[in-house]
């Protein structure tokens, strides 16, 4: 487009975003953000929301700037006039309990709190921000409601176990998978892929495939050595 004298515009590097996260190809995803500096496509809150989504995606997360994400939230409605949609709130209850904002996170959740799936999410996230900052007593709490309200669903029963193991309590967290095996639950096997040379490669738990695993064994036994 660019060579051909066409100038690129936001629902354009929106779509381009949308493959780069798609395909979790971060070294594009950074050429596509330079360029939309460039342009000054920047202030556009769709493209913020598609280069969040794009670095998320990518795994390279941001550790600062919780404070700038509560001006975009606030400004949302305040400048923009839209609404936040329960992704929105998830996202910045997520942000904000990660960062060690526990209480505002609880607060953002009884200020906009649902019925259903809706109120689920938030409460996920929030029980996400738990198991992150270690805090055992509250997340245990919570675990166990969400356990209760969606005995079929993977997400609560892994998060409780991996919290009960990371404060060393591993009775507990036995007899969380217990309980898991016994409502007939199964964990969805984790996955993680990696872009070299221009190759995306997927890598799921369990499963030996990739026909490059013995070497990779290889070499982690080389370094833990």
């Amino acid at each position: 487009m660019v060579r051909s004298g066409v100038q690129p515009d936001d629902i354009t590097f929106g779509a381009v975003l949308h493959a780069c996260s798609s395909l979790a190809v971060l070294g594009h995803g950074k050429m596509v953000h330079g360029c939309i500096l460039h342009y000054g496509f920047h202030a556009y809150v769709f493209i913020g929301n598609s280069l969040v989504n794009t670095y998320a995606k990518c795994g390279d997360l941001l550790q600062e700037g919780s404070e700038e994400s509560r001006v975009v939230f606030e400004t949302m409605g305040s400048v923009y006039g839209i609404s936040p949609e329960m992704d929105h709130v998830a996202c910045m209850v997520d942000m904000l309990g990660r960062g060690g904002y526990l209480a505002e996170a609880k607060e953002l959740i009884d200020k906009y709190s649902g019925v259903g799936s809706a109120q689920m999410s938030l409460c996920e996230a929030l029980f996400g921000a738990y198991f992150a900052q270690g805090n055992v007593g509250v997340g245990r709490n919570l675990g166990e409601s969400l356990m209760i309200l969606e005995p079929h669903k993977e997400t609560s029963y892994v998060l409780l176990s991996n919290l009960y193991c990371a404060s060393g309590q591993w009775k507990e967290a036995e007899m969380v998978r217990k309980m898991m095996v016994d409502q007939g639950v199964k964990k969805i096997p984790g996955c993680i892929w990696i872009e070299v040379r221009n190759k995306v490669t997927a890598f799921a738990a369990g499963k030996h495939s990739n026909p490059y695993t013995n070497e990779q064994c290889n070499i982690i036994s080389l370094i833990l050595k």
